[in-house]
């Protein structure tokens, strides 16, 4: 288990994930316990894309938030140009809900499309 819990607040926590003695991401949730939703976040040093890091750290956080959390819901949003978010959720069976346009600023200032993920429960497990 590579899973380090960092902060947690009332509803929110934020998971380190560690290789080797160091912490290479995060992934964070937060829960709405009333409305059985789960907004997920994630994070990954890029000297660790594609090695299936983060794939690994999804699955895991799936399950946990279906299984133990007594979550129907979990929601992502990601930059419309971030392809390897979004294979990433596609490869765990994320729907594409919607796209808000220029919601964020990016690093540059520059105004960023983010694409609305959801999975559910009932149609996944």
């Amino acid at each position: 288990n590579y899973f380090i819990e960092q902060d947690s607040f009332k509803n929110y926590h934020n998971y380190a994930i560690e290789y080797d003695n160091r912490v290479i991401g995060t992934i964070g949730i937060n829960v709405n316990k009333k409305h059985k939703f789960v907004e997920l976040s994630y994070n990954l040093c890029d000297l660790y894309w594609g090695l299936g890091f983060m794939s690994e750290a999804l699955r895991s956080f799936i399950n946990y938030i279906f299984n133990e959390l007594d979550i129907e819901c979990i929601y992502v949003e990601v930059m419309s140009s971030n392809e390897r978010s979004i294979n990433l959720l596609n490869k765990f069976n994320f729907n594409l809900d919607g796209c808000v346009r220029g919601k964020y600023n990016n690093r540059y200032g520059k105004r960023v499309n983010v694409n609305v993920y959801t999975l559910l429960k009932e149609e996944n497990f």
